[in-house]
């Protein structure tokens, strides 16, 4: 067996401390996904109810310079549908 063949503790514990780290960062990458997927759909859903796309709220948005992300417009939707609809109809019109 030669140097590059030859599999020590060392080896395997650091191939073990690799692995780990790549599943953390795996399971970072599906949470914030599914934080997304979640910001999403809470948005399309209240813009629906508005009478608009989510598509179009946030081109909507994009034009006249209204600066809410989607984390904080999903959390508006679903704690105070009042001051969303009153969002969508300033950007909206």
């Amino acid at each position: 067996m030669g140097p590059k063949t030859k599999i020590t503790a060392l080896y395997i514990f650091n191939l073990g401390i690799h692995r780990k780290e790549a599943k953390n960062k795996l399971m970072y990458q599906i949470l914030k996904l599914k934080a997304l997927i979640f910001f999403y759909f809470t948005g399309s859903a209240a813009a629906r109810l508005n009478g608009t796309t989510y598509s179009r709220l946030i081109n909507a948005m994009l034009k006249k310079n209204v600066e809410i992300d989607r984390k904080a417009l999903a959390e508006i939707a679903v704690k105070d549908p009042a001051a969303f609809t009153q969002i969508v109809k300033s950007v909206i019109e």
